[in-house]
Order: structure tokens, then sequence, then C-alpha cells
């Protein structure tokens, strides 16, 4: 348990945990965000699986329109 705990502490907060610098707290943000929706989509999944036979995918996609390029115009 502790190996998976420092695996999503480095993943997230790779210099610690910085609440004083835009990009920590955009990690913070970005931890308990995909906590929250992924929690719920695990959980639904693995409920499913015990009655049906259940296919769980995780696609990830970075558009061209980027949230910061649209801040920095």
């Amino acid at each position: 348990m502790e190996a998976k705990v420092e695996a999503i502490r480095q993943y997230y907060f790779k210099d610690g945990l910085q609440l004083t610098t835009a990009e920590g707290l955009k990690n913070l943000t970005d931890a308990f965000g995909d906590s929250g929706f992924l929690y719920g989509t695990d959980l639904l999944a693995r409920q499913l699986s015990q009655k049906a036979k259940t296919y769980y995918y995780h696609f990830d996609h970075e558009g061209d329109r980027k949230s910061t390029r649209l801040n920095s115009s």
C-alpha cells in the first residue's frame, strides 16, 4: 500500500505539495478531480463485473486547445 501511495504522490507532487504556486494548486486540483471522477467509475466497473462480463477501458487525449494556450492569447 505504501508503494502505491508513494507512486501517487510522485505523480501529482514531484516537488512536494506547494500551495503557493499556480502549478502546485493545479496539481492539487488534478489529484482531487481525478480521484473523484475515477473512484465512481472504478466502483461501478467492479460492481458490474460481479454480474456480467465487463470491459474497463481508459483513454487519454490531449487536444490542440489546451486551457493554458487559451488563457495566454
